[in-house]
């Protein structure tokens, strides 16, 4: 049995987990914030909307994040599909926001560029629950590992095939 792999896939566990909560603390500390802030302009007038769209999608990702730490702290291979699901989503959702926001903003229609610029304004502290994923390049990093860590535990035998 290799116990250095179930520790390692503990690891990532702790750093789902740990990479969870701070992510939730910066969304809720910002939309506590936020919250308090003045009425936007009329050019910035779907900027609320985007932000709390935004927030809202990024407590999900991190309360996923927590859960898929969770299992992975169990050594529970579906910790790492759960977390292939939701580091494809994160980077797939962080991709379309940041180039949709730009196009949106160059449409020749009034409405749809007003949308791309307060979809602009809310990109930094819309997204700042997976912020620190992003900075890190973790969900890259954490793909990449857990999928070779599980590779090894299903070829050792070391875990029962709970992840299909």
């Amino acid at each position: 049995m290799k116990t250095w792999t179930v520790r390692l896939l503990r690891s990532f566990g702790v750093l789902h987990i740990v990479f969870g909560l701070a992510g939730f603390a910066l969304a809720i500390e910002l939309l506590r914030r936020y919250s308090a802030a003045p009425i936007r302009p009329d050019d910035l007038r779907f900027e609320p909307a985007a932000y709390y769209t935004c927030t809202a999608l990024n407590l999900i990702f991190v309360s996923v994040l927590v859960f898929a730490g969770i299992l992975l702290w169990r050594a529970d291979l579906r910790g790492v599909r759960l977390s292939n699901w939701l580091f494809a989503t994160e980077i797939a959702y962080w991709l379309l926001t940041s180039t949709l926001g730009l196009f949106l903003t160059m449409s020749h229609r009034p409405t749809l560029s007003v949308l791309g610029l307060s979809m602009g304004a809310v990109g930094g502290i819309g997204n700042m629950g997976i912020s620190p994923q992003i900075l890190t390049g973790y969900p890259i990093i954490a793909l990449v590992a857990l999928n070779l860590l599980r590779k090894r535990l299903l070829q050792a035998g070391t875990l029962v095939k709970t992840a299909g």
